[in-house]
Formats: structure tokens, sequence, C-alpha cells
């Protein structure tokens, strides 16, 4: 019997393994190492109280929920908690406290001393760190400064659905179905009616956190997606498309911390509209609203949801990896994220969820 040549097969055997090592050296991509949660501390603010240890160090962080505001420090050792008559609006340097029905507005910092006053009728709110104060006609916005003076005044055609900011612009969508955008001066850069829809109205807006981009959802019985972008001095529209839904409700829409997406609500999750390649998808998460805080560092997401009867705290890689969620239940709910830290508030507890990699 003749012997079998396996010089062919010793020379595959070569080219495969030279093939794998140009792999493992050139093209392979290190492993994300897994997020870990670990609880930090818990605490209990549903009584009034007021701060201890007022001398001690370090940044307090301002919270509301539940009809009560207040402070905490990192290490949850100094805390002060009290009731709102109404609600409050809150930044990382004032917290607003109002009534339904209020003609004084009195901040106070997050020590919770008192600081500035505003003499005006309407409810306060905050921005990308900017005041803003909508009339209780709420065809109306004013911006006041920190130190409580007046800045600007506009008054829109018809009533406001939705309002965003960025650092030099703030854009307000309309129920006749106008986007208006201003500039740090109150002045009108952009009135945009999108269209295309038998009833015109605006049912959620964003703007990009650079000031690049106006992202909304618009318009019932057709409604559609709509995002302008700036170019030249003026906003132009980029994209569009019609949609399924058909809500007849506020509709949240939230840019992620980079620009780069646009997510919104849509009945079969959260719709993720990618602005680099133009593609959409969509996140597998049924909710009536949420928030967006960034992760620059890991480059993650973190969304806040919201349903009637339970919060999520979801963690993802744009546009649509899923890294972890945590389910909280009550309706009433406060979520942040701060330094690498998770501050949650549910029912009449306030805690710490630290996240690291493992």
């Amino acid at each position: 019997m003749r012997d079998v040549d396996e010089r062919p097969n010793r020379l595959l055997y070569a080219i495969f393994v030279l093939v794998f090592l140009a792999y493992f050296f050139v093209a392979a991509v290190p492993l994300r190492r897994e997020l870990s949660l670990h609880s930090d501390w818990a605490a209990d603010v549903s009584r009034d109280s007021e701060l201890d240890g007022a001398s001690a160090s370090g940044p307090l962080y301002t919270f509301y929920w539940g009809g009560r505001y207040g402070a905490v420090s990192e290490d949850g050792a100094r805390r002060w908690s009290r009731g709102a008559s109404f609600d409050a609006a809150v930044s990382d340097s004032l917290i607003l406290p109002y009534a339904r029905e209020s003609r004084l507005l009195t901040a106070v910092t997050p020590s919770g001393a008192p600081s500035i006053s505003i003499q005006a009728e309407g409810w306060p709110f905050f921005r990308a760190g900017r005041l803003f104060l909508v009339s209780p006609e709420m065809d109306s916005v004013s911006e006041y400064s920190r130190d409580g003076k007046l800045l600007w005044s506009y008054d829109f055609p018809f009533k406001i659905v939705d309002f965003d900011a960025s650092a030099t612009l703030a854009v307000a969508g309309t129920l006749d179905g106008s986007i208006e955008c201003l500039d740090a001066q109150g002045r009108s850069v952009l009135s945009f009616s999108p269209g295309g829809s038998r009833l015109e109205m605006i049912l959620g807006v964003a703007l990009d956190p650079r000031g690049e981009a106006i992202a909304a959802v618009c318009g019932a019985d057709r409604q559609r997606f709509v995002l302008l972008v700036r170019k030249g001095g003026s906003f132009k529209v980029q994209y569009h498309r019609y949609l399924e839904s058909d809500y007849r409700e506020p509709v949240t829409v939230r840019f992620t911390g980079d620009g780069r997406f646009v997510l919104f609500r849509q009945s079969e999750g959260i719709a993720v509209y990618d602005r680099e390649s133009g593609r959409e998808s969509v996140l597998p998460l049924r909710v009536q609203s949420f928030e967006l805080a960034a992760d620059s560092s890991r480059g993650l997401e973190y969304l806040f949801t919201r349903t009637a009867r339970t919060g999520q705290v979801v963690c993802f890689e744009p546009p649509t990896r899923i890294i972890f969620s945590y389910t909280l239940p009550g309706g009433d709910l406060w979520t942040r994220y701060l330094g690498e830290s998770l501050y949650l508030g549910s029912g009449a507890v306030l805690g710490k969820i630290n996240i690291s990699e493992e």
C-alpha cells in the first residue's frame, strides 16, 4: 500500500496557526469586564429632619420624590428631608419648593439654608443647569439667573407641551404643532411646524446637549418622528418617518450624553435612532416615561424608566446592548447616576449602590 503524503495537511495546519495568531494579536478586541453592583447604604427620609454635621466637608446631593425634598452626602451620614406642599424643582445647587398657586418662590441651598427669592407666578423647573419658570397658563417661559434676576421672558402662541434646553439654546413644543427654539437671550432662532398629520401637535421634544440637533415626536392620526440638524446657522430636517404609534399624550424624547443617539417611546419599546448610521433599533422596554444619564468613561447610558406601578434602572451600551436591569417597586421614584454610583429613592428609603468592573 502506498504511504499517504502528509505534507499538504501539515501546510494547512501551519496556515491555520498563522491566521489564528494574526487574529489574536491584531484583530482581537479585549473582553469588557463585567459590571458589579454593591449596596453601600440605605436611609429612611420619611420624616422632616435638618442637617446633622453641617460643618463636615463634602458635597450634598439634592433629591425630590414622593412629596419630599432634601439632600444627602456621598456616604449617607449627612442628610435632611422636608415635605413639599405641592412640588419642588431640584438642581445641583438649588431646591425650589412651590405651591400649586404661588406668587413668591423661595429657594434653598443643598444644606437647607434659604437662598434666592423670585416674585412671580408660575412653576419653576431646571434644564441643563438653567432655571426656568413656566406661567400658570403654560404659554409663557421665563429664565432666571442663579441670583433670582429675570433674564428674559417669551410668550408662545399656544400652550407648551414639552420643553428642553442646552447651555445655549432652549426649545419648546406647543399644542398647535410648532417647534420654537430660543437662544440664550430668549430670541427666536427657529419657528417650525412639521405638519403631515391630521391632528397637529408636538408630543415630545429634545435638544442635543451641544445644541446641534432637535428631535420631536409630533402629530396624531399619522404620528411621526422628526430630526432637525443645525447647518450654516439654521436648522434643517435631516430625517423623519411615520410611526406605528398614535399617542394622544406626552411622549418622552431624549438624546444620549454624546448626542449621537435619540431615544423615544414607542409601543414595542424605546426606539433608538443612530444619527451617524441613520439606522433605527429598539430597546425592548415598554415604559410610560424615562430619563437618561451618561457614563462617558465606559461608553454606557443609564435609563431610569417609569410605568404606572414600578420603575427600572437599565444600563445599556448604545444602541441596544443591555448590560443589566434593576427593578424598583412603587410609582414615586428618584434615580441619579453620580461618580460611578447609583442613588435611588423608592418609597421612604434613600440608598446608594456602587458600580464597579470585575
